[in-house]
């Protein structure tokens, strides 16, 4: 039989070992965790700022509360751009579509002529065969491995902060 332990359990265990207010230490918990939640954030934003070109990413990335204790750090957004940065993604090539314009008739009958992606920087118009592979710009794999050397200083930190405080 598993046992469970909740995090209000040991709130008040911790609170009684060191003669304090469990309301003390439920502070610095929740202080904690949303420090937690603050670094992560300015961490990947810190990480993918200079990859970003509109900014709509970047104001996407950010924490937010998900139960009494717990928090979670992301990209909030429901494109696909922010999965490519992170993983890369291979080369691009256009779809060929049957189109009176693009459907020929030649020596060895119909076939499909060429296509093109088209894109517009800068107010001008490119056209393109293909478009290379894109190398991964990970952003949320590094602020992950960082958070999980961070979070247990910043939660000893605010708890201890919390408990000076009787």
């Amino acid at each position: 039989m598993p046992v469970k332990t909740t995090i209000d359990s040991n709130i008040n265990s911790l609170a009684a070992a060191n003669k304090v207010r469990a309301s003390k230490v439920k502070a610095g918990v929740l202080k904690g965790l949303d420090e937690t939640g603050k670094y992560g954030e300015r961490q990947m934003k810190a990480i993918h700022g200079p990859h970003s070109k509109s900014g709509k990413i970047l104001r996407s990335i950010k924490w937010i509360k998900t139960g009494e204790y717990s928090r979670t750090v992301g990209v909030f957004t429901n494109e696909i751009y922010p999965l490519i940065l992170e993983k890369g993604r291979g080369p691009i090539y256009p779809k060929l579509r049957v189109t009176p314009n693009t459907q020929h008739t030649g020596y060895l009958g119909k076939h499909i002529g060429a296509a093109a992606l088209k894109f517009e920087i800068g107010g001008k118009v490119i056209f393109r065969r293909s478009v290379g592979p894109a190398k991964p710009r990970p952003y949320v794999e590094p602020t992950r491995r960082s958070m999980r050397t961070m979070f247990p200083k910043i939660m000893q930190k605010e708890i201890a902060n919390a408990m000076a405080h009787k």
